[in-house]
This record gives structure tokens, sequence and C-alpha cells, in this order.
């Protein structure tokens, strides 16, 4: 119980800076941007009707269309393209990006979000893994998802891991793109949005793209 009390302390801390950013960002650029959700129970996938995001951002376009599939029915939806902390990312309707924090969050309720990072050149994939397991390990049992398990759109991954508590799921993933590493902490509690997110986020993520420009 400690363990969730602190978790929800930490993440409680990390979403009133987030609502403080949204607010100064609504004053000024446009670091938001919206998206609609419908995914379901049964292990909902994601694939873009375009072909594979390109690694460079200045032959993206600004909008992109994407097809969401859960419980054999599937939607479109529309993400636009948004620059974050040296990468850029599409940004579905419904959902919130925040640059500054590098956070991405259904925008219904915030405490379902990403928080993206790009790694320094030179990290090591074995002690991330380890720090990042036993991160996970205080919401409940860590276990590795196969590539061959992910989301599709996910596209190139060098690590995913999960646990999950009755309230809780927590994911770390290591995505790479054109030679560049990004982790990627999800935070997904457990009985309201959560079959909503995951597809969502997951296709917003597999569309990560390298970007000199910061923000």
């Amino acid at each position: 119980m400690s363990n969730i009390n602190s978790q929800t302390k930490k993440w409680t801390v990390v979403l009133s800076a987030l609502m403080l950013a949204i607010g100064l960002a609504g004053c000024g650029k446009n670091s938001e941007n919206k998206a609609s959700s419908t995914p379901g129970a049964s292990a909902p996938t994601a694939s873009s009707s375009a072909s594979a995001p390109g690694n460079d951002s200045s032959d993206l376009p600004a909008t992109k269309e994407f097809t969401i599939k859960q419980d054999g029915k599937e939607s479109k939806e529309t993400g636009k393209l948004t620059q974050g902390q040296g990468f850029t990312l599409y940004v579905l309707d419904g959902y919130s990006f925040v640059s500054m924090l590098s956070l991405l969050t259904l925008s219904a309720d915030q405490n379902y979000y990403a928080h993206i990072e790009k790694l320094a050149a030179g990290y090591s994939l074995d002690d991330l893994k380890k720090t990042a397991s036993e991160q996970l390990a205080k919401v409940g049992s860590v276990s590795e998802i196969a590539g061959q398990d992910q989301n599709a759109l996910l596209g190139g991954t060098a690590l995913m891991l999960t646990a999950s508590s009755d309230k809780l799921t927590q994911q770390v993933i290591v995505k790479i793109v054109k030679g560049s590493a990004y982790r990627i902490d999800l935070n997904v509690p457990k009985g309201g949005s959560e079959q909503t997110f995951l597809p969502h986020i997951y296709a917003s993520v597999g569309s990560i793209a390298n970007s000199n420009v910061a923000t």
C-alpha cells in the first residue's frame, strides 16, 4: 500500500506541473493538440493508412490519418504533427501535448499520460532495463513484452516492460528511430479509459521522428 501511495504522490506532483504548463501554453503557442478515442477490451491495435512515418520531420505532412482497430471495428483518427524537445509526433484529437514537459495526455483525464524522453547517445540499455524494472516493481510483477506481441504501430523498439496492480498499469518502452533512442513512460489507471488510451497512445508514440528543433 505504501508503494501505491508513493506512486500516487509522485504522479500528483507531475500532473500539478502539467496543469500549470497547460494554462501557460494556452496563452501563447499552440503546444496542445487534442484527440477522440474509441478502443475496447481485447488487445486493441492501431495502424496507419499511410506508409510508416519518416524520421526527418521536415518531410512529414502537417496531418496524418490513422486507423484504430478494436473489437473487430475500425475508426479513422487524424493526428496533427507537433514539435517536441528534439522530436516530432502526431497528436490525435482528444489528446494534449505539452512540449516543455514532454507529456502527452488524454485531454479528458490527465492521469492517463505518456512521458517521452530522448536518450543521450551511448546510453546503456542494460542499466535502463534494470532501473525501469525496479521502478515498475513498485506497481506489480514486471514482464517484458516481445516484439511480436507489441502494438504494430510502435515500430522499432529495443525494450517494452509492463507492470500492473488492481488500480494501475505502467509501461516503459525504448523506441529506436534512425539511431536515436527514446524512453516512453506510460501511466494508465484502471477502471476508466485504459482501453481507449492505449491504442491511440501507441499510434502517437509510433509516429515519433527525429528533429533538430527544440521548443
